[in-house]
């Protein structure tokens, strides 16, 4: 659903993510600040208290309202009447970033996005520098740290096009397919209305089939984990480097660990659950949780396999 809006009149347009519990009443508790973009101090607060208000219809566990975890909502404060519009020298900045990525200028389309970021005051804007800084990381090699940009803006879909969104969406299910993530791909190509009807969508399509087939003919398959070897605050709130990852199946291990991992937190509907991030130690996650994302932390820069098993029938 649209997140809520804050009206503001300093002219520096941004958001809150809230991570909460709906109650079974669909009630809010146990808000905390996710992640944040341009918001510090008294907008901390104020989102936390607009979340907390907020109402939703409630899941259920056997037939009856239940506690759903690790609920996220994006809080956006706007001005009043919305702010929308974006001056020449913004817009001529952002071509010379699609020149300098054309021509493989990656340190000017760096600094030049910096310089825009630190002019951006609108959702729209700011939306376009996180769309862009992915675009840059894919050049540079960092397909993680360009889908964790692409993850922040997805909820930001009522400032971008139409033709920007569907973009967006098919360089992350690229992403998604090269980093072999089955559940992210499944979901993100179900969001595509016009999948099939493009030039380039055939071999995206063909790919999602056959990752689809190898997760279904195998009782367990790996996944290459990497934590991004540096990471702007926006995007790791706290310092905290995180790679996260939706499971195919209920049982997960870590193997071929490169550098040094923290934790393994599975942030499920049913429960949070964190362990010790270590080589060959299996954890499963009974069904009763629901839904989950898992994520692991540490030291940036670290690699790992992740093992999605599905274990035969008891």
């Amino acid at each position: 659903m649209p997140g809520p809006r804050v009206d503001i009149r300093d002219h520096q347009e941004g958001w809150v993510d809230v991570r909460f519990t709906v109650k079974a009443d669909g009630s809010i508790a146990d808000a905390v600040v996710a992640g944040t973009h341009a918001a510090a101090g008294e907008r901390l607060t104020a989102a936390l208290s607009v979340a907390s208000r907020c109402r939703f219809t409630p899941g259920t566990l056997k037939g009856a309202p239940a506690d759903t975890l690790n609920q996220t909502q994006r809080v956006f404060f706007q001005m009043d009447p919305p702010d929308k519009a974006t001056d020449y020298e913004l817009v001529k900045r952002f071509k010379d970033v699609r020149d300098y990525l054309e021509k493989g200028a990656f340190e000017k389309a760096a600094d030049t996005l910096d310089r825009i970021e630190g002019q951006s005051s609108n959702l729209y804007e700011i939306s376009q520098v996180l769309s862009r800084r992915a675009a840059l990381a894919v050049r540079q090699g960092q397909p993680v740290l360009a889908l964790m940009y692409l993850r922040q803006v997805e909820p930001n879909a009522d400032y971008m096009t139409a033709e920007e969104r569907q973009a967006l969406q098919r360089l992350r299910l690229q992403l998604e397919l090269d980093l072999g993530l089955p559940v992210d791909a499944a979901r993100t190509a179900a969001l595509i209305a016009d999948l099939g009807r493009q030039n380039g969508d055939k071999p995206l399509q063909d790919r999602l089939a056959a990752l689809e087939k190898t997760v279904a003919g195998n009782a367990a398959f790996g996944v290459q984990g990497r934590l991004p070897q540096q990471c702007p605050a926006d995007l790791c709130t706290g310092g905290r480097v995180e790679w996260v990852y939706h499971p195919s199946n209920r049982t997960i291990s870590l193997a071929n660990i490169q550098g040094n991992l923290d934790k393994v937190t599975a942030r499920c509907q049913g429960k949070t659950y964190e362990a010790r991030a270590e080589a060959g130690v299996s954890w499963t996650i009974p069904a009763s949780w629901g839904d989950c994302a898992v994520a692991v932390s540490g030291q940036p820069g670290s690699s790992f396999q992740l093992v999605d098993e599905k274990l035969p029938p008891a």
